[in-house]
């Protein structure tokens, strides 16, 4: 009896945010960059199950790439939704998949910036490129981390798209 009453439910406080402009494109053909620390995967996986599923229903549409930057402490405790991006990525929904682990020892990349600085050509070429139409998605704590992707996106801009500080500001805000 004592064990029934631990188990029964209990009210989970929710909160819940509007963000209309938090929207995937339209046209499965854009290409997606999506950077999101630790919970903040959960709406990419979204966005992919929504271009996977019209890729089955039309698999001669065509479809963009999909990059994925995903941070969180520990790769075998934290890595939330491992088995379905090990699946989207199976049936290439998923072009590309970057995890920084933060308090793995061995981890090469600590943190999702250091995995954007590490492809930031790739970065540019997608965003800046001549025939560019990715959008990028920024989910997490944006609280505490927008400003250090700003920064590493002015400086990924700075580096491989030889822009001043402010150009790469300016640029980065049209995203």
């Amino acid at each position: 009896a004592a064990c029934r009453a631990a188990l029964q439910p209990m009210p989970t406080p929710v909160l819940l945010r509007q963000s209309p402009g938090f929207v995937a494109s339209a046209s499965h053909a854009t290409d997606l960059i999506m950077i999101g620390p630790g919970t903040g995967v959960a709406p990419f996986v979204g966005f992919l199950r929504s271009r996977q599923w019209a890729r089955q229903r039309a698999p001669d549409d065509a479809c963009g790439r999909a990059t994925l930057f995903f941070g969180c402490r520990n790769h075998e405790r934290d890595l939330l939704f491992r088995g379905e991006l090990d699946l989207l990525l199976e049936d290439s929904t998923l072009s590309q998949l970057f995890t920084a682990c933060s308090r793995d020892e061995d981890a090469e990349l600590k943190y999702v910036t250091h995995a954007m600085t590490a492809n930031g050509k790739s970065i540019v070429d997608a965003m800046c490129g001549a025939d560019s139409t990715a959008a990028t998605f920024v989910c997490g704590n944006g609280m505490h981390l927008r400003a250090d992707y700003d920064a590493c996106l002015d400086a990924i801009l700075v580096a491989h798209a030889a822009m001043t500080a402010e150009q790469a500001a300016a640029e980065r805000t049209q995203w």
